[in-house]
């Protein structure tokens, strides 16, 4: 197990600076000085003095070769030090920690729906299958796989606002203040990011049980006589669940990253409108230092999941 976790961990730590080096040199490909973005005044309609671009081109780093620019971010960001935002000046770390509580409540919230919801009703699916109930467990199912999180933020926001003229509170209250405040404003931001990753579980739910289902061991135990209750519980799920573990843990990884334009679109002042404004600014410091973190969230969930793979199911060796 240990020597499976250093593996894990330096796979990891490859993987992070893999998608960290991808992306700054994306960033370099993609049209848009952040210099001139960060100067430029529109209301004016006046040119940026170049004088002034090629200071604050210094600055920035700008300046510099790609490969000396490269191996600064590098040396830097090993210590978790990813400079200063070009467009507000602000410590970029400082800034996305100030964020993150809310993002990181966000995800959790959204975790939780997915577990609550997707997985009953892909069980309900898969022991009532070919019943009006699983029909309609695979009708939500579909539905959360069809539709974007950010089309179920704006069909949210116009039910919200058209039938009950009611919006959440935009002001962030931590859980532990005022916890009812805090699931009142969060709940239905959660649920857009929670619906797709719903329809996930609860087809993979549902087709990993009916398979289990069909082993002979479960066809033993229905001739020994035991409980639909027992069957389903003590035998069938806990193996069942092994491959939804997998989807659940990554899901959690990837709700850092799907966060980015639901809380844009509800307003919110987390981590994921941070990333979403620094794009349209190309504040290259704010968006590295955001994609780094994901890609951080991510492998970590997925070696979260490597080690339940082994404490559910012993017959999964590591070593």
């Amino acid at each position: 197990m240990r020597a499976f976790l250093i593996r894990r961990l330096l796979l990891g730590i490859l993987t992070v600076y893999g998608v960290a080096t991808l992306t700054f040199i994306l960033m370099r490909i993609v049209p848009g000085d952040p210099a001139l973005i960060a100067l430029a005044d529109p209301s004016r309609g006046e040119a940026v003095p170049k004088a002034q671009l090629e200071a604050k081109r210094r600055e920035l780093g700008l300046d510099k070769p790609l490969a000396q620019q490269y191996i600064t971010w590098l040396a830097n960001s090993i210590r978790f030090n990813f400079g200063k935002s070009s467009w507000g000046g602000g410590d970029v770390v400082d800034e996305y920690l100030r964020r993150l509580p809310l993002s990181l409540n966000m995800a959790i919230l959204a975790f939780i729906m997915t577990v609550l919801v997707g997985i009953p009703l892909g069980i309900l699916s898969a022991i009532k299958q070919d019943t009006p109930l699983d029909y309609i467990a695979r009708i939500i199912a579909i539905s959360g796989l069809s539709m974007p999180s950010f089309w179920v933020a704006i069909l949210i926001i116009v039910v919200l606002l058209r039938v009950f003229s009611w919006l959440p509170s935009l002001d962030y209250v931590p859980f532990w203040e005022n916890p009812l405040r805090n699931l009142t404003q969060l709940f239905f931001p959660s649920f857009a990011v929670a619906f797709g990753f719903i329809g996930v579980v609860t087809r993979m739910t549902r087709s990993s049980l009916l398979e289990v289902l069909r082993e002979d061991y479960i066809r033993t135990a229905w001739s020994k006589g035991l409980r639909e209750r027992t069957i389903i519980l003590r035998h069938a799920l806990r193996n069942a669940l092994l491959p939804v573990i997998t989807v659940l843990g990554l899901q959690f990884g990837f709700a850092i990253g799907g966060l980015v334009v639901v809380e844009a679109a509800f307003n919110l002042p987390g981590a994921g409108r941070f990333l979403f404004e620094a794009t349209l600014r190309r504040d290259y410091n704010v968006i590295q230092a955001s994609l780094f973190a994901i890609a951080l969230f991510v492998t970590l969930a997925n070696l979260l999941v490597d080690v339940l793979y082994a404490w559910l199911n012993p017959r999964v060796r590591l070593e």
